[in-house]
């Protein structure tokens, strides 16, 4: 079980295209309150965080996360331009913070861990 915050619908279907065809599920949250909400709904193994969503706090994304899915491994994406938002993905605490090319080729291999 995988969510993701992620408002870009291009994007949205890409991972629930590739979260699919790996046997995988996916629900999209757009804001923290969803997520939340969404995180004391079911216990996810991932969770993806696109970081070029607007009016959104990275940490309080994280935070959010670990407080209710300490467990989740969370996957952070953006620009690769923009150093300081990823820069601040990594200090709130994700796992894993990749720039938006790298985290579309290593996509389906993330499916893959979660599972194990």
């Amino acid at each position: 079980m995988c969510i993701a915050v992620v408002c870009d619908l291009i994007f949205q279907s890409k991972i629930t295209g590739t979260a699919a065809q790996s046997g995988a599920t996916c629900r999209v949250v757009r804001d923290v309150a969803t997520l939340e909400a969404a995180l004391i709904d079911q216990s996810p193994q991932l969770v993806l965080i696109d970081l070029s969503l607007e009016d959104v706090v990275v940490s309080d994304l994280v935070k959010c996360v670990r407080s209710h899915a300490a467990t989740s491994r969370i996957v952070a994406f953006g620009s690769h331009v923009d150093r300081d938002v990823l820069n601040a993905a990594a200090e709130a605490g994700a796992d894993d913070v990749l720039p938006r090319s790298a985290f579309v080729r290593l996509l389906p291999s993330l499916f893959t861990a979660s599972e194990s």
